[in-house]
């Protein structure tokens, strides 16, 4: 996709897992703006799951694989934007995070080793269980959730209102987490954003919500609703083109 290590030799970034004698390994690419600027955005999702408990396999379609698909698919969106020498304007760099089911320890890693001064990144908006539609605030399934931490909440709710009505997306945006700041900070802490909302930098959180199916073996594709996860991913890619400055 045009992509280049961050501040590295390989795309792959290792550290150990705490508490286990594992090795952890978060993949990142950036893909450089079309002109020189020292300033990034991140897009992040956490591509690790339970694996196999009790001897069950436990695939995580929408914990995380929807995540990593929308990452994905903005990528290949914005790679082609580059192609075309259409932008970007911002370096935009596109992390996949392991061992987010092992106390965020891929994000934490991340956020702790950063190669560039924090005030040099803008934003981060991180992908994660984006899939289905069991859990909408209202009664329709063409829903998303925002969870943005307290610097940036009321403007990215202001252009992704905008960005729905104008582009005629009809989704039902949820910037409160069902009325309940309680859960909307615990559920803002639980996620790779939080780790880096805490180094400084502003960020979001996009989710479908928790459902029935959240850290079972039956989370697998055919509960993914695509149209419905087409449509986040869209409104997702023209919120990035906003915060760059498109």
């Amino acid at each position: 996709m045009g992509m280049i290590p961050f501040y590295s030799t390989t795309f792959t970034q290792s550290f150990k897992v705490p508490n286990y004698s594992t090795i952890g390994r978060n993949i990142i690419g950036v893909l450089p703006s079309l002109y020189y600027t020292d300033k990034y955005i991140i897009i992040s999702a956490h591509y690790d799951h339970l694996g196999i408990l009790g001897g069950k396999i436990y695939n995580g379609a929408d914990d995380n694989a929807s995540g990593v698909t929308a990452l994905l698919t903005i990528a290949q969106w914005f790679s082609q934007m580059r192609y075309n020498r259409e932008g970007p304007r911002i370096n935009i760099v596109f992390a996949l995070f392991d061992a987010k089911e092992s106390s965020l320890a891929g994000s934490e890693y991340f956020a702790k080793n950063l190669k560039i001064p924090v005030s040099n990144i803008k934003y981060n908006i991180n992908l994660d269980q984006i899939g289905c539609t069991f859990a909408p605030p209202g009664n329709q399934e063409n829903y998303l959730l925002c969870v943005a931490d307290s610097r940036i909440k009321k403007d990215i709710k202001q252009r992704l209102d905008l960005l729905n009505k104008f582009y005629n997306f009809n989704m039902d945006i949820d910037h409160s987490f069902y009325g309940s700041p309680a859960f909307y900070d615990i559920f803002f802490k639980t996620g790779d954003q939080y780790n880096l909302s805490k180094a400084g930098i502003p960020s979001i959180l996009f989710t479908s919500g928790i459902h029935m199916h959240t850290y079972k073996p039956t989370d697998e594709y055919y509960f993914i609703n695509y149209p419905v996860l087409i449509n986040r991913i869209r409104l997702i890619y023209l919120l990035t083109q906003e915060l760059t400055g498109m």
